[in-house]
């Protein structure tokens, strides 16, 4: 009687279907669950590079100008600028010549504002491509073979502690952009042009005199 019950136990397949849901629908509730998450932690990334990369490219393109306008990069009246000499003292050159600066030239808390024209150049176009919510820092480095604006962002994010543990709760980002100055480009090509042909004349003046002195004697 009771291998006739086992048996027809065994056969009975009522109540499968809420067995194996309950086993695999925790593991599909929960892939989703993750894939939701990273979803929302990438889109929040490339968001924040967007806005890095924007303001970067932004400060660097009209860096050799404050005037410009921090939108339209245009200039409000013809012929305005930053002084002839700007470069020397404002752009940190001289302090890069001496290692003074390190390398690094200023930088400012985005939303804040900053000392002298680097700070003034960093915090003008910062305030019009990255919004209020987003904290970070943007800096500009001189290292004299190379002038970069680096933008670095970090948005805190709430997530479970699981994700937290995988993911991170604070998604950061960092993009640079570097400073083109044709003006100064032209300007060293021709004082070099100049010193070297300055030496050249200088050593060439110096070895027909030693001639000369070698054909007297």
């Amino acid at each position: 009687m009771w291998d006739k019950m086992r048996a027809a136990f065994l056969k009975n397949e009522k109540g499968s279907f809420i067995i194996e849901a309950s086993l695999v629908f925790p593991i599909i509730f929960i892939t989703i669950i993750m894939f939701l998450y990273l979803s929302i932690y990438i889109y929040e990334h490339a968001q924040l590079y967007t806005y890095a990369n924007k303001a970067a490219n932004r400060i660097a393109y009209a860096w050799t100008n404050s005037k410009t306008d921090p939108v339209t990069f245009e200039l409000k009246a013809p012929g305005e600028s930053d002084g002839l000499y700007w470069r020397l003292t404002d752009d940190r050159m001289l302090g890069s010549l001496i290692g003074l600066s390190g390398g690094d030239s200023g930088s400012i808390s985005v939303g804040g504002s900053g000392s002298g024209l680097v700070g003034e150049k960093l915090a003008k176009f910062t305030g019009v491509t990255i919004p209020d919510y987003v904290k970070g820092t943007v800096s500009y480095k001189n290292v004299l073979v190379e002038k970069a604006v680096v933008v670095e962002l970090n948005r805190p994010l709430s997530f479970p502690k699981v994700v937290e543990d995988l993911l991170g709760n604070d998604v950061k980002v960092k993009a640079s952009a570097t400073v083109t100055d044709p003006v100064e480009f032209i300007r060293t090509i021709e004082l070099i042009k100049l010193y070297g042909q300055e030496l050249q004349d200088s050593g060439v003046s110096a070895i027909l005199q030693k001639q000369k002195g070698a054909e007297k004697k």
